[in-house]
C-alpha cells in the first residue's frame, strides 16, 4: 500500500473481512485510513533527510506522456489499475464510501482537503503542479492534466523533492542541510497531502468493489 497502492483490490478487502478473526468492513476502513496516513507522514521525513531504501518500480507509460525523457517518467501503475479522478476521486466516490463508516472522519478529511487544494491553487502554478505531479507519483491521474507541462513546471528541485519523498527516486548523495524554506515546506505539505488522498482513493475504491 506505501509503494504501489494502486495493487490493493477487494480480494484484499475480502481476505480481511472472510473467516475467522475477520473483521468488520468499518475496521477495515479505520486500519486502512491509519495506514495511509502513516505513509504520508512518513514522506516528510524521506524527504527532507533524501533517504530512501529502495527505488518505486515503474509501470507502462500512458499515450499522453510518451516522448517524455526517460529521466522524467513518471512511476505509475498498469492501465488496467489506473486511478483517473474522473472515475474515482474524493469528493465524489470516496467521500461517500467512507462517510457510511465514519461520517466526522470523512468530513474532516474533506475540510483539509478542499484548504490543501485551496492553498495549491492560492500558491501558483509551481505549487498546483507539484500537487499533480506528487498524486500522479501515487498513482492518481486527470485526463485534464498535462503532464509534460506539469513536470516542466516543477523540474529540478522541487521534482527532485517530491519524487524523494513518494520513493520515486535512487539513493541521494550527500544529504541537504534540514534548514527548511517555505517553498520547500509548501511543496512537503502538498506531498504529504497527495499521498494521503493517492493512498486513501485507492484503498476505498477497493472497499466499494468488494461492497458492491
Amino acid at each position: 500500500m506505501a509503494e504501489q497502492p494502486w495493487l490493493l483490490t477487494p480480494h484484499h478487502i475480502r481476505g480481511l473481512t472472510v473467516g475467522q478473526d475477520s473483521w468488520a468492513v468499518g475496521q477495515v476502513v479505520q486500519a486502512l485510513t491509519i495506514l495511509a496516513h502513516h505513509h504520508a507522514l512518513a514522506t516528510t521525513e524521506v524527504g527532507e533527510e533524501h533517504l530512501l531504501a529502495t527505488p518505486a518500480s515503474r509501470a507502462p507509460g500512458k499515450a499522453e506522456l510518451e516522448g517524455i525523457g526517460k529521466e522524467n517518467s513518471l512511476p505509475r501503475p498498469s492501465p488496467s489499475s489506473l486511478l483517473m479522478v474522473q472515475d474515482f476521486c474524493w469528493a465524489e466516490e470516496g467521500y461517500s464510501v467512507m462517510f457510511p463508516f465514519y461520517p466526522d472522519l470523512a468530513t474532516r478529511l474533506d475540510d483539509k482537503f478542499r484548504v490543501c487544494n485551496a492553498l495549491a491553487g492560492k500558491a501558483g502554478g509551481e505549487a498546483r503542479a507539484a500537487w499533480l505531479y506528487a498524486m500522479a507519483v501515487n498513482g492518481v491521474y486527470s485526463d485534464d492534466c498535462n503532464y509534460p507541462a506539469t513536470i516542466s513546471t516543477i523540474k529540478g528541485r522541487v521534482q527532485e523533492q517530491v519524487d524523494r519523498a513518494c520513493g520515486a527516486a535512487g539513493p541521494a548523495g550527500a544529504r541537504e542541510g534540514a534548514t527548511q524554506n517555505p517553498k520547500k515546506a509548501l511543496v512537503s505539505l502538498l506531498v504529504v497531502e497527495a499521498k494521503l488522498q493517492a493512498e486513501l482513493l485507492f484503498a476505498l475504491r477497493a472497499v466499494m468493489k468488494f461492497m458492491t
